[in-house]
């Protein structure tokens, strides 16, 4: 069993090697995981071959605006930084530029400390 992430990032003729794999008489088993452009990649006529051989598929909705208020705190928590470090606003607008999505969540917020960080506050607004 192999899992491979950032599947959406790879040039097509490591996809093609992919498919070439599962080909073979030996059973692979494979996880494809990548960002939600993944989803149109098999659908291509290249991986047409691929797209056959991929089933099921699963893809992750975004959080919601009040899990993100969980998901802020959790990674505070850890951290042990207090949670009053990203005010509601913050989160708000932290929820709408990541669209729900964690990784760009994660992406908006630390881009947000360390304008923070660069600005000397103790939160943000």
């Amino acid at each position: 069993m192999f899992s491979v992430d950032d599947v959406h990032l790879l040039p097509d003729t490591l996809l093609v090697d992919l498919n070439g794999e599962m080909d073979l008489t030996t059973p692979l088993g494979l996880i494809l995981a990548g960002q939600p452009q993944l989803r149109a990649r098999p659908k291509e006529l290249i991986h047409e071959a691929l797209d056959q051989r991929t089933l099921p598929r699963c893809s992750l909705a975004g959080l919601s605006r009040q899990e993100i208020d969980t998901f802020v705190a959790a990674h505070l928590d850890a951290l042990s930084s207090d949670s009053a470090v990203f005010k509601k606003e913050a989160r708000d607008v932290a929820y709408r530029l990541a669209k729900g999505m964690p990784r760009a969540l994660n992406n908006v917020l630390v881009w947000a400390i360390c304008t923070q960080a660069g600005e000397r506050r103790s939160s943000l607004r």
